[in-house]
Order: C-alpha cells, then sequence, then structure tokens
C-alpha cells in the first residue's frame, strides 16, 4: 500500500471576524481573553492483513504535527520511497516484518515538540 500526502491541518482560509456582545454593569473592571485551542489528532494507518504481505510504503508527507501517530503492519514491512512523517508522537510496529529495511528506503521522521500535542 502506498500513502501518499495526510495532512490534519485545515488550510482551508477562514473569516476571522467575529461578534462578541458583552452586557456588564462595570465595563472598567472587565476584560476578557480569547483563547484558540487545538486538540490533539490521532493518525492511524493500518495493514491488518494476515494473509498477504503488502508493505506500507510512504511516498508522501504524513502530516500531524501536534498528535499521535501509530503505524503498523502485521506481516509487511514499513518503508518509505522518499515520503517522510511529521508527528508530535509516533508508535511503529511491524510483527513479522521490517521497519526502514536499508537505507534506501528508510523512514524519514520529523518528529515536532508541540505545547499542544500528546501527554
Amino acid at each position: 500500500m502506498i500513502i501518499n500526502d495526510i495532512d490534519v491541518v485545515n488550510r482551508v482560509e477562514i473569516s476571522t471576524t467575529r461578534d462578541v456582545i458583552l452586557d456588564v454593569p462595570k465595563v472598567a473592571s472587565f476584560g476578557f481573553d480569547v483563547n484558540y485551542d487545538f486538540g490533539v489528532t490521532d493518525v492511524t494507518i493500518e495493514n491488518a492483513s494476515t494473509t498477504s504481505s503488502p508493505d506500507l510504503t510512504f511516498a508522501g508527507l504524513v502530516n500531524n504535527p501536534i498528535g499521535m501517530t501509530t503505524i503498523s503492519a502485521v506481516l509487511g514491512d514499513i518503508v518509505s520511497d522518499g515520503g517522510r512523517i511529521r508527528t508530535d508522537s509516533i508508535a511503529l510496529s511491524s510483527e513479522q516484518g521490517s521497519i526502514g529495511t536499508d537505507t534506501t528506503h528508510r523512514l524519514c521522521l520529523e518528529i515536532v515538540e508541540s505545547d499542544d500535542g500528546p501527554d
């Protein structure tokens, strides 16, 4: 199986104009902050086949900068063909295959340290 681009980041421009109506008796002693909260994203890529052993081959960018990325294969290998994985945390498992079999197919990982990532 060839994995091309996976991107959990919403790249669609949205309007940043929002109306907030406050009705308080004493404006001088009132204040507020706007908090942008981005939740942790989970990306799971799995080859669960027990009858054949297709490899998981990364050919594009898996972009999960504030999340947990889990990649597993029961029988096949987990390799790269020019792809890379950008994530805060990663779990790799290949029960009867290998991970990054040689220097040509080595996985390229970019680990992102994020305050919003998983604990």
